[in-house]
C-alpha cells in the first residue's frame, strides 16, 4: 500500500470534517439570535439593571464618603475649631482638590480655612478683583454656583477663575446669616470629574456648614454682647465706684464738720447753762420772780439744745463706727418699768395711760445706755402725739431662735403713709398743721435707728392717720427658765 496516497485521503477526510463541524457551529449560532420577543425584553432589562446597580454603587460610594467627611465637621463655637474639623474632613479625598473658607465681616473677607491654594489665588478671591463678589453679582441669592452655570452667563469671568485656581472645575457656596452672606465655601478640582457630583458633593458639605456658621456667628454675637454688657458694667462699676468713693468723702467731711461744730456748740451751751443756772439760784443775787421766770425758760431750752447736740453726736459717732456696743443682758420687764418712772410725770399731766405688758425672765443682749435711750426717745414720741385720754403700751415677747419682740404703741394722731419712709431719716419731720407745734428736730428716732442697727437687730413701723402709730424691734434675747431657790 501506497502509504502517501492513504496520508493524502485521510488529509482530505479530516478537512472535510471540520468544514462540516464549521458550517454546523456557524448555522447553529446564528439560531441564537432568533430568540422570542420576551427573552430580548429580559436580555435589555438585565443590561439596564447592570447599569442602575453601577450607578448606585457610585452614589452609595460618593454617600459613604461624604459622611466621613460630615462625621468630622460635628456643630463648633469658633472659625478656629470649624478649620482644625474642615482639615480632620480631607476634603481632597473626595476630589474636592482645592477649596477656601472665607467669612464676610461687612465688606471684608477673612480665611478661614484653605487647601492647596497658593496665596496669590486666596488673595485674589477676596480683594483686587474680588471673584467671589463677582460671581455673587452675577448669581445674586442663590446659595450654590458651580463652574458650568457660570459660564452660560459669564465665560471671561469663568475662565478667569479656572486660571486663578488652576482647576478644571468650582464650585462657589454662599453661606447667609439673617439674609446677608456671612462666608463662602469655594471648592475646585483640576482633574477630571463628574460635574453633577462634584456640585452634589459641595451642595451636601455647603447646607451642613450653613448650620455650623450660624452657630458660631450667634455664638459670637452673644459673646460680643456679653463682652459689651461686661464692659458697660466694668465702666457703671468704675462710676458708680467713684460716686461712692465721693459720697464717702463727702460723709466724712461731713462727720468731721458735724463732730466740730456740735462740739464747740455744746461747749457754749454748756457755759450759757452754767450761768444760767448761777443766776436762776440766785448765786449772783436776789432777782425778781418775774426774771426768774424767763431764767427758767432759758435753761430749759438750753437743755433741749444740749441734748439735741449730745444726740447728733451720738448719731456722728455710731454712723463713723467710733463707738463700740457693749451688749450685755438686760431684764426687759426693769428696762420697761424703769421707762415708765422715768416718764411718770409727764403722762400724770397729759392724763395718758401707761400699759405694760412683759413675761418674767425676758432676757435681751443690748448695750443699757443705748438701750435706754432707744425706750426713752419711743415713749418720748408717744407722749409728745398722744392726745389726753390716749394710751400707750410697752409690750415684750419671745419670738423664738433666741429673739425678743419689743413693742412701743400708742393712740396718737398717727403718721401717713407718705412720710412713714422717711421718719428715720436725719432731721425729717412730719408736716401736718394738727402737729406743727409740737414738732422735733427730727433726730430723735433717726438715732433709734442706728442703735438698733448696731446690735445687729430691726426695727418696724406700723401707722395709721388718727389711730395710732405701733414701733416693733427685734433684738437678740431669750426667756431664761425659772430656777428653784
Amino acid at each position: 500500500m501506497n502509504w502517501d496516497i492513504f496520508i493524502v485521503i485521510l488529509l482530505g477526510l479530516c478537512v472535510v470534517t471540520a468544514l462540516f463541524l464549521l458550517y454546523r457551529l456557524l448555522t447553529k449560532g446564528a439560531d441564537l439570535y432568533n430568540l422570542p420577543p420576551k427573552a430580548e425584553e429580559l436580555i435589555k432589562e438585565n443590561a439596564y439593571l447592570r447599569l442602575k446597580i453601577a450607578h448606585l454603587r457610585k452614589e452609595k460610594e460618593m454617600l459613604e464618603d461624604i459622611n466621613r467627611a460630615l462625621t468630622n465637621l460635628a456643630p463648633v463655637f469658633s472659625w478656629d475649631q470649624l478649620k482644625l474639623n474642615l482639615k480632620k474632613a480631607n476634603l481632597p479625598s473626595l476630589g474636592i482638590t482645592k477649596s477656601a473658607l472665607y467669612t464676610r465681616t461687612s465688606d471684608i473677607l477673612e480665611i478661614v480655612y484653605e487647601e492647596n491654594l497658593d496665596a496669590e489665588a486666596l488673595d485674589s478671591l477676596k480683594t483686587g478683583i474680588d471673584l467671589t463678589a463677582k460671581v455673587m453679582e452675577v448669581n445674586p441669592k442663590r446659595p450654590i454656583v458651580d463652574s458650568n452655570t457660570l459660564f452660560l452667563k459669564d465665560p471671561q469671568l469663568t475662565s478667569r477663575i479656572k486660571n486663578t485656581l488652576s482647576a478644571t472645575f468650582f464650585c462657589f457656596y454662599y453661606i447667609y446669616h439673617e439674609e446677608i452672606p456671612s462666608a463662602v465655601l469655594v471648592c475646585a478640582t483640576d482633574q477630571a470629574c463628574d460635574p453633577g457630583r462634584f456640585t452634589a458633593l459641595v451642595q451636601f458639605i455647603g447646607q451642613h456648614l450653613v448650620h455650623i456658621t450660624n452657630i458660631i456667628n450667634i455664638y459670637q454675637d452673644l459673646i460680643k454682647k456679653q463682652q459689651d454688657l461686661e464692659m458697660t458694667i466694668k465702666n457703671r462699676t468704675q462710676e458708680l465706684q467713684e460716686a461712692i468713693d465721693k459720697i464717702s468723702q463727702i460723709n466724712r467731711s461731713k462727720s468731721e464738720f458735724v463732730s466740730t461744730v456740735a462740739h464747740e456748740l455744746r461747749t457754749s451751751l454748756t457755759a450759757i447753762l452754767g450761768f444760767a443756772t448761777l443766776i436762776y439760784d440766785g448765786k449772783l443775787g436776789e432777782i425778781p420772780p418775774n426774771v426768774k421766770d424767763r431764767i427758767n425758760r432759758i435753761r430749759n431750752q438750753v437743755k433741749r439744745l444740749v441734748e439735741m447736740v449730745n444726740t447728733l453726736l451720738d448719731i456722728n459717732r455710731i454712723e463713723s463706727g467710733k463707738v463700740e456696743m457693749h451688749p450685755e443682758p438686760l431684764d426687759a420687764k426693769t428696762l420697761l418699768t424703769t421707762t415708765a418712772d422715768v416718764f411718770a410725770q409727764q403722762l400724770n399731766e397729759k392724763g395718758i395711760e401707761l400699759g405694760i405688758e412683759c413675761p418674767e425672765g425676758i432676757v435681751i443682749e443690748a448695750d443699757r445706755i443705748y438701750m435706754e435711750r432707744v425706750i426713752h426717745n419711743l415713749v418720748s414720741n408717744a407722749i409728745k402725739f398722744t392726745p389726753s385720754g390716749g394710751r400707750i403700751e410697752l409690750i415684750c415677747k419671745e419670738l423664738g431662735d433666741d429673739r425678743i419682740e419689743l413693742i412701743v404703741k400708742d393712740t396718737g394722731v398717727g403718721i401717713s403713709e407718705r412720710d412713714l419712709p422717711n421718719i428715720f431719716k436725719e432731721f425729717y419731720s412730719v408736716d401736718r398743721p394738727d402737729v406743727t407745734k409740737i414738732r422735733g428736730i427730727g433726730l430723735g428716732l433717726s438715732l433709734v435707728k442706728r442703735v438698733i442697727d448696731a446690735h445687729d437687730g430691726e426695727i418696724y413701723v406700723k401707722s395709721k392717720l388718727n389711730e395710732g402709730t405701733t414701733f416693733i424691734i427685734h433684738l437678740k434675747g431669750k426667756k431664761q427658765e425659772a430656777r428653784d431657790v
